[in-house]
């Protein structure tokens, strides 16, 4: 009788390990598919970038006084056009007006810990990116939202991601 309790407890004591065994890897198991997920679609992300396409720049790529939006930018940095009142690139216009917008999202917004900006041009279903600006540094969790500009006939695709801390 005494074997019998003796071989009963080893097996309990066996059984309560594997269970530990078990959880451990469930929890790390938990922790790795969160890491994954770190790219989350966020309706706010989104509603920024419409406003940050609407904004009004300094740059006419006509005339004076038809200033263009940074959404009209983007056409005229994918045509390659210049500013004819700043005597600059669309492009390089792009850049900096895009860098002190977000410098000004994330002084507002102190939980931003980065931003990536990227634009991507599609047409036939073939995706290119021709243009990326990143600000910061992307740990944590990251949201994103993309809005489409139409430039004749390419789908140019902006996506803006932000990193929370």
């Amino acid at each position: 009788m005494l074997n019998n309790k003796k071989g009963q407890s080893e097996m309990m004591g066996f059984i309560v390990i594997v269970v530990l065994v078990i959880v451990a890897i469930m929890i790390f198991l938990i922790i790795s598919i969160r890491n994954k997920e770190s790219n989350i679609e966020s309706k706010d992300i989104e509603n920024l970038l419409t406003s940050v396409m609407h904004y009004t720049t300094e740059c006419a790529i006509v005339s004076e006084p038809r200033y263009s939006s940074v959404e009209d930018l983007i056409k005229s940095c994918f045509d390659n056009e210049k500013c004819s009142n700043l005597d600059k690139m669309a492009c390089d216009y792009l850049y900096e007006i895009i860098e002190n917008i977000m410098e000004d999202v994330i002084k507002s917004e102190g939980a931003v810990s980065g931003w990536r900006l990227s634009i991507i041009s599609r047409v036939n279903e073939e995706e290119e990116p021709f243009f990326s600006i990143s600000g910061g540094n992307m740990t944590g969790v990251v949201f994103g939202g993309q809005r489409i500009v139409s430039s004749g006939g390419v789908e140019l695709i902006a996506r803006l991601n932000l990193g929370y801390d």
